[in-house]
């Protein structure tokens, strides 16, 4: 699997920390025997006021849809969601 397909959150356009799990499953979906990548961001001190999170994933440009080189990320989707926690 390839390092370049990933996933990435922004607070408030700062960067945040995530640790990568990648569990090995017999079946997912429609998919069996399939390898997923999770990627877990932690608040431990809690979020309060309003954020804007950002979450951007990439694929490896070397797929065939995308046509570009191994391991280089390609930006496939962004998402942008303000969030008010009370």
């Amino acid at each position: 699997m390839s390092p370049a397909t990933k996933f990435e959150l922004l607070v408030d356009g700062e960067r945040v920390k995530s640790s990568m799990y990648a569990p090995h499953v017999k079946t997912w979906g429609p998919y069996e025997d399939a390898k997923l990548k999770l990627f877990i961001s932690e608040f431990p001190g809690g979020m309060s006021g309003t954020a804007v999170f950002t979450g951007m994933w990439f694929y490896d440009s070397s797929d065939p849809e995308f046509g570009g080189e191994f391991k280089v990320p390609f930006p496939w989707s962004r998402c942008d969601l303000t969030v008010h926690f009370t």
